[in-house]
């Protein structure tokens, strides 16, 4: 199910192994591979957020007649609310690439420690 989903996970580390990395050296790259995507995207999705949410939602709220909104505005709020996005794509990526780990973990027999499973 994991490896149908990260299926470019799995193939990053044969690439690694092709190009002469041991399988534990390649695990361990690919593994910091997918956490920099995964700050790489969150840091976009801030980016993003910041100036594609922030303009609209004030160009929303100069077009109303209420002021609650202008509050909310003036008080930064929209601004703060921004900075969810790269929470959840934190929140919702970091599992796959951690289980993608694991999974390649017990394919492979062994991380870290060198000694092979019983």
């Amino acid at each position: 199910m994991i490896e149908s989903r990260l299926k470019f996970l799995f193939d990053i580390q044969k690439l690694l192994q092709q190009w002469g990395l041991t399988t534990h050296q390649a695990l361990s790259v690919n593994i910091a591979f997918g956490v920099f995507f995964i700050l790489l995207l969150a840091f976009l999705s801030d980016v993003i957020a910041r100036r594609i949410f922030i303009i609209v939602i004030a160009r929303l709220v100069a077009r109303t007649t209420t002021i609650w909104d202008d509050i909310l505005l003036k008080r930064r709020v929209f601004n703060r609310l921004s900075h969810l996005a790269p929470g959840l794509v934190l929140w919702y990526s970091v599992g796959f690439v951690l289980l993608a780990g694991i999974e390649m973990v017990n394919r492979n027999g062994r991380f870290m420690t060198g000694i092979s499973p019983t």
